[in-house]
């Protein structure tokens, strides 16, 4: 047994859980036979465009200003993937995911997840709460949902326990939206699990943050026998190589259309809407 230190960024992170997503079985036999269905994220749009060559974009992004809203909607925020033919369906979710079946995989990023094995988005309105709500349903239903998500979103604490202590209405100040978070019910699958389905090792985090671009990485322990380390190795070395993604993001900036539903807003307050 043999050991390869990494360190990885959120970005290669999130490449890493991408391509363990698109070597899964049940991806690829939704990709024969069934639909695949993308909820919008950065981790998400990365294991779409391995996929099929397509992204899908965020609802709402976490920015140094704050949790702000994606004002960008040239490219689909929930899109199927069908056929080989790849379709957003923003406007249409709920009447296209009634349609799911046992051999299609719906994937959903999430905003949150803790050592118990729980996970949640973040919401910025009670109507945007409906589409995890739906996730979870289809979990219950047998329906293969995967959280692709990196440990840059550990949170300390009981997710359950978080949800129960905060919410969007009960803030009074907030920079961006307030939000709260739902649950979300499905398999989540992080850069450790995603090595570990690459190859036959083992990871493990020795630590965590780094400075500069490096800020967020995690140092990773993989241990294994030789030719299965050189496999991984090989693997991460592509993806320190690969060019930073353009997630497509606009954030929102007071005034628009959309300040009447961000209470608490400070961005809105100072603009005097």
């Amino acid at each position: 047994m043999e050991i390869l230190q990494v360190t990885l960024t959120p970005e290669e992170s999130k490449y890493i859980i991408a391509l363990s997503i698109r070597e899964d079985k049940r991806i690829k036999k939704a990709l024969e036979k069934g639909r695949i269905v993308f909820k919008g994220g950065s981790t998400v749009s990365k294991v779409c465009y391995l996929l099929c060559g397509e992204k899908v974009s965020v609802c709402g992004v976490v920015s140094k200003r704050g949790t702000k809203m994606n004002m960008d909607f040239s490219v689909p925020h929930v899109a199927i993937l069908e056929d080989g033919k790849f379709y957003g369906i923003d406007d249409t979710f709920f009447r296209d995911i009634k349609n799911i079946k046992k051999d299609d995989v719906i994937i959903c990023g999430a905003n949150a997840i803790d050592n118990y094995g729980n996970a949640a988005m973040m919401v910025g309105s009670s109507l945007g709460g409906e589409v995890p709500y739906a996730l979870s349903n289809w979990y219950g239903e047998g329906i293969n949902i995967m959280i692709p998500a990196g440990y840059e979103k550990l949170v300390p604490g009981n997710i359950n326990d978080i949800i129960k202590k905060t919410g969007r209405l009960k803030k009074k100040y907030s920079f961006g939206m307030a939000v709260g978070l739902v649950p979300l019910i499905g398999e989540i699958i992080t850069e450790v699990s995603g090595i570990e389905r690459l190859a036959k090792v083992k990871g493990t985090v020795i630590s965590a943050g780094g400075i500069g671009e490096a800020q967020g990485s995690i140092t990773m322990d993989i241990s294994g026998e030789s030719d299965e380390l050189d496999k991984i190795y090989e693997i991460i070395l592509k993806t320190k190589r690969m060019k930073k993604d353009d997630y497509n993001i606009s954030e929102c900036k007071s005034p628009n259309e959309y300040c009447k539903d961000h209470i608490a807003c400070i961005y809105k307050r100072m603009s005097g809407v």
